[in-house]
């Protein structure tokens, strides 16, 4: 039985780790948020009104590959189909979408990583600085100093510009790879109304906006709750890189205002934050959907080597630890 840490418990990290697991081997995941499932993120918000939730990072995702199909078929009540009146808006204009089955997690976005996760050794709020190589085994040093390990053999599932520190003393091809790769910031605006909010859609992607990219009321999603309106905005990659250093009291008003010019009327939000995604949008991927070096016994997985999609991370992940298996 081989002995695997997986830095990042993302999807990509979270596929790779449940696959080498079901083949046997003992698998640690360490992640420095508090939760499993990157940005498959839900926050709650308690609010005099009650808990409020919001998925502020992906919306949904998609299931194309058969392997990821199964997978999800694997963790049933966690995921549910969002038929939402998706529509992209364009010089003025809004055409619907292509017809592609939507899904999220039920009764929040993460629900599908928890799910996924089931079983799995994870250690939350775990920030992992540096790879020590020790002859044949691999040692984890967190921050603050603690040494973990040793482990057989390592795999980082983080976002590219996290992986370059990790691994250029001990690889510089894959230092490279991940130098070479490009992941965007997204701003996220949370708002939440007690009045309704009158739109002709649910969900609304901007081709031409100047600042935001996409818009979605969370609470039309199946397991929320319906009583209120809660609506998240996200930023252009581009305003967001241009307004990157900003805080969140700066950026909420002006996602709250380009949010509700498409309300009719304009209700008063109770919940009203923003949240910053530094590594949000894969712009320029890897070559590879990931990368492996056997006698290093060292792995690198995550959308950064695909693309922008959950289904990508899953995908990456998963390859990886067949990789490793084979």
């Amino acid at each position: 039985m081989t002995n695997f840490a997986i830095i990042g418990a993302g999807m990509a990290g979270l596929a790779c780790a449940r696959r080498l697991h079901e083949a046997g081997n003992a698998v640690t995941l360490f992640d420095k948020g508090r939760g499993v499932g990157g940005r498959m993120a839900t926050r709650r918000v308690e609010t005099q009104r009650g808990v409020v939730q919001f998925d502020h990072g992906a919306q949904y995702f998609t299931a194309r590959d058969p392997a990821f199909r199964a997978a999800l078929n694997a963790i049933g009540d966690a995921i549910a189909p969002w038929p939402s009146d998706l529509a992209t808006l364009s010089n003025g204009l809004s055409s619907p979408a292509a017809a592609e089955a939507r899904i999220v997690g039920a009764p929040g976005m993460n629900a599908a990583p928890k799910a996924i996760s089931r079983g799995l050794d994870v250690h939350g709020s775990t920030r992992i600085d540096t790879l020590i190589r020790d002859e044949n085994h691999w040692v984890l040093q967190a921050d603050g100093g603690a040494q973990l390990g040793p482990f057989d053999t390592a795999v980082i599932a983080t976002p590219a510009e996290q992986v370059e520190g990790l691994v250029v003393a001990h690889s510089p091809a894959f230092a490279a790879q991940a130098a070479a790769a490009c992941t965007a910031p997204c701003w996220a605006g949370l708002f939440a109304y007690d009045a309704p909010t009158v739109t002709p859609f649910t969900a609304l992607r901007f081709a031409d906006h100047p600042v935001l990219a996409f818009i979605a009321c969370d609470s039309d999603k199946p397991g929320r709750n319906s009583d209120m309106a809660c609506w998240v905005a996200h930023a252009r990659a581009d305003w967001s890189k241009q307004n990157l250093e900003r805080t969140p009291e700066d950026i909420a008003p002006i996602l709250r205002e380009a949010l509700e010019a498409y309300f009719d009327p304009a209700p008063e939000p109770f919940v009203a934050q923003a949240h910053r995604w530094r590594y949000a949008q894969v712009e320029r991927p890897a070559e590879t959907p990931f990368a492996w070096d056997p006698e290093l016994r060292l792995g690198l997985c995550g959308d950064w080597r695909i693309g922008p999609r959950v289904e990508a991370a899953w995908l990456s992940g998963h390859h990886l630890a067949g990789a490793i298996l084979a």
